[in-house]
């Protein structure tokens, strides 16, 4: 009983509008009923990989089919049969040919996995779920500990069902223990993060004695898939297990702990705080005309034509200031005594309404880490990061922007920035994205796929002075939003003969 009582206050209860919009069209379109030998069947899912340790043209999205070993295994496969699966609870009726001669199908019961790839011929049979990037990055495993997940299933006696629930950790076998309620006939059905709705591993089983259910990092089948491994193959994880024993040391569970990765939109039914962390780290180089001098690390006030209110709530009372392991008494600047890189940590002990002009100018600033900020109150992001010259590459996929309603002049100005990572941006309650990115002259792509944007949304000239720009990737309900903005900046790239690829999902 303690372990449900723990699960029903980590998962939400209620989920909003758009994301069920979402995971109906993954019902309906991605996620499919297997049927097999002797009236039994199972779930299955369509999704794109890739091979991140491949050339360039082996990198491009694989389309493919993936379920459990136990549901379609090498029997079936070396006998050619044709599957037989439906969408939307029986409404739609699809074959699918397992037949390897015609194409790559990797089954491992190692794994308890199977991955067939999709030709051309088939591509019109579903559409494509995609998978969370990190599940192809070795060590970062430890990241989805605790965090909000479902999985979308055709359980024994029940339409098609979506059941909520926390992951408890990932063990030494690369398999996840999980939380998500399941029934017979959910195996081979995806589990998915409920922050951005991408993949992370595939349900396997149930292990009823212990009321925890197990499901397979995808990161070892996808590899052994591309190295055409064979099921023995026990070279493919073994970076990945020594990781995962170190992680598993380090991170063990504790159900009365607080979680500092568990996401801030995950909603708390029961009112408890989440929270734990509340910091950002920030990494500066110094170069030999800046030593003794002050040098900002948040809103430089001498190079900003606004210093905002909230920076002088930041004292010596609720923020703890530390550069290079030392604690500091708290100030806006430091002063360097040499060259070099210096690594800083602010903690907070409030939580933000207003980011504007955070960073602004601090030209310093080489890289932000904004993973354990929490940013769930925060209504105001203009000028965040304007002027931040000297940063190349931007995670925010752990920014909660789902209440931000000013995103003007946010990026404007960072000449250098090339790689920004805006994939779990909520921009539906935005009305200003004005000259958003003005001047980011090396970014060339950009992600607002994962939400709706609002329907007063401003975005002019929001690309303005993007001349590398090369990809947007957009949900299809927000395309009129920036239709004027792509057809003025595609008129003014280097190269105007090479178009803009937008991708609407």
């Amino acid at each position: 009983m303690e372990i449900l009582e723990k699960c029903f206050e980590d998962y939400p209860s209620i989920v909003t509008i758009e994301k069920t919009k979402i995971i109906i069209n993954q019902i309906e379109n991605s996620i499919c009923k297997i049927y097999i030998n002797e009236g039994g069947h199972g779930t299955g899912f369509f999704c794109y990989i890739e091979n991140k340790n491949g050339n360039e043209k082996s990198k491009q999205k694989v389309p493919v089919f993936i379920t459990n070993n136990h549901i379609i295994g090498e029997d079936q496969i070396k006998h050619k049969q044709q599957l037989k699966i439906s969408f939307n609870n029986g409404k739609r009726w699809e074959n699918l040919n397992l037949d390897r001669s015609k194409k790559k199908i990797y089954t491992s019961k190692k794994y308890d996995i199977t991955i067939i790839e999709i030709k051309k011929s088939e591509m019109e049979i579903s559409s494509f779920l995609e998978l969370d990037e990190r599940v192809y990055m070795e060590g970062f495993e430890n990241i989805f500990q605790k965090k909000g997940v479902y999985t979308i299933q055709y359980p024994e006696d029940l339409t098609a069902s979506v059941s909520y629930g926390i992951i408890k950790n990932i063990n030494q076998k690369n398999e996840i223990i999980h939380y998500c309620h399941t029934r017979e006939g959910s195996s081979g059905s995806p589990i998915l993060n409920l922050e951005n709705n991408k993949i992370i591993a595939i349900h396997t089983g149930s292990e009823n004695s212990r009321n925890y259910n197990k499901g397979i990092f995808l990161y070892g089948p996808i590899k052994a898939f591309f190295n055409n491994s064979s099921d023995d193959t026990e070279s493919i994880l073994n970076k990945a297990v020594s990781i995962n024993t170190e992680i598993n040391n380090k991170y063990k569970y504790n159900p009365n702990e607080a979680d500092p990765y568990l996401s801030q939109s995950v909603i708390n039914p029961h009112g408890k705080s989440n929270l734990n962390k509340n910091e950002i780290k920030i990494t500066l180089e110094i170069k030999d005309n800046q030593v003794n001098k002050e040098i900002y690390f948040l809103c430089n006030k001498k190079e900003s034509n606004k210093v905002p209110n909230y920076l002088s709530e930041l004292n010596y009372e609720n923020t703890e200031l530390i550069i290079g392991g030392n604690k500091l008494k708290y100030q806006q600047y430091f002063i360097p005594s040499k060259i070099g890189k210096y690594d800083i940590i602010l903690k907070f002990k409030k939580y933000f309404k207003d980011c504007s002009y955070m960073f602004c100018s601090c030209k310093q600033i080489i890289r932000v880490d904004l993973s354990n900020f929490k940013t769930n109150e925060v209504t105001d992001m203009s000028y965040m990061f304007n002027f931040c010259t000297n940063l190349k590459n931007l995670d925010l996929s752990n920014l909660n922007t789902e209440n931000v309603e000013n995103m003007s002049h946010m990026f404007s100005n960072c000449s250098n920035l090339s790689i920004i990572n805006t994939s779990s941006f909520n921009i539906k309650n935005v009305n200003n994205m004005k000259e958003m990115f003005l001047n980011c002259r090396n970014l060339t792509n950009i992600d607002f796929s994962s939400s709706i944007a609002s329907g007063n949304l401003d975005t002019t000239n929001i690309f303005g002075g993007c001349w590398n720009f090369k990809k947007l990737k957009l949900n299809k309900y927000s395309k009129e939003k920036f239709q004027k903005e792509i057809k003025i900046i595609q008129e003014k790239l280097i190269d105007p003969d090479k178009k803009i690829n937008i991708e609407y999902v």
